[in-house]
């Protein structure tokens, strides 16, 4: 059973993601893709939607088996669901940084979580990349100030991020960050491959 994040009052917010329509069928681009994933793994998938504050709960519970929807990955959330290393793998799409005041903490913690974190490069990225090798310029909004002053004394950190890729096929399924248009897209996919994005 897959969790779809959406409760009372929280349909309409959830467009174009997840959300019900006239006649309760749950649609949008969040369902379309569990459902094309688990037809090409082959199984058989029952959407549970679920309250936001219910998610995590229903996971370690066991009433479900995975969770479809924008939820940011955290320590609190990763103790709370018992995440291992050397048993779990964390998908990351895109945005490592510049979502928060503690980008180089993020950065530190996934490159030390070695294959067991799953990484690849979205918008955010792109754009710390280009600052770094000055053909950017540091938007107001940017919070990267602490990862600008590091990134000379912080080069294995600096090195495991140019390292990453933009997108990736995993499983047949070529796997991208939302920030990118669907002109730049289409021509990496076949017809044997599902194409996930994550929200950026």
């Amino acid at each position: 059973m897959i969790v779809v994040r959406g409760g009372p009052g929280e349909g309409d917010r959830r467009t174009p993601f997840s959300s019900p329509d006239a006649a309760g069928n749950w649609v949008g681009w969040e369902i379309e893709i569990i459902e094309a994933v688990c037809a090409a793994a082959e199984l058989e998938c029952e959407l549970a939607p679920t309250a936001w504050d219910g998610i995590i709960p229903a996971l370690v519970s066991g009433r479900i088996d995975a969770i479809m929807g924008s939820m940011s990955i955290t320590e609190d959330r990763l103790q709370t669901i018992d995440f291992s290393a050397s048993r779990d793998t964390l998908y990351v799409l895109g945005d490592l940084v510049n979502r928060g005041p503690d980008s180089l903490a993020v950065l530190r913690r996934l490159s030390a979580l070695g294959n067991a974190a799953q990484c690849l490069l979205g918008n955010h990225d792109l754009h710390l990349l280009g600052v770094w090798q000055g053909v950017r310029t540091v938007s107001k909004g940017d919070t990267l100030a602490q990862l600008l002053a590091a990134h000379l004394r912080e080069r294995p950190t600096h090195d495991w991020l140019v390292a990453l890729d933009a997108a990736g096929i995993r499983n047949r399924v070529l796997v991208v960050s939302a920030c990118y248009s669907g002109g730049w897209i289409e021509p990496m996919a076949t017809d044997s491959t599902l194409v996930m994005t994550a929200v950026s």
